[in-house]
């Protein structure tokens, strides 16, 4: 999952997927990405390999604000290592794939 590695007198969290890649997204993005990790082996996925989860959810979890999800969230897909799909309303959960 997340793995710490000091950098001079800064600590960064480094993402350390099983392909080797690495890449620098922030403590922020890394905390999300694990945790959904840990979710996606916990829910049930559909066909596609999507699972459920209601945002509020998440947020309540990880103690984090709305604007803050969503800029973590955006951060991941950008990067490619989630796909993320917008539920209807506040009574639809969210479907969420773990990528890499």
């Amino acid at each position: 999952m997340a793995d710490a590695k000091h950098v001079g007198k800064y600590k960064r969290i480094y993402i350390r997927t099983y392909g080797g890649i690495i890449q620098d997204l922030g403590v922020g993005p890394a905390v999300l990405y694990g945790f959904l990790e840990f979710l996606s082996k916990r829910f049930k996925k559909d066909d596609r390999g999507y699972f459920c989860v209601f945002n509020t959810f998440i947020k309540e979890q990880l103690g984090i604000g709305r604007d803050k999800l969503k800029n973590y969230r955006n951060a991941l897909v950008e990067a490619g290592y989630i796909d993320y799909i917008q539920g209807i309303n506040q009574n639809a959960k969210s479907r969420y794939k773990i990528i890499m």
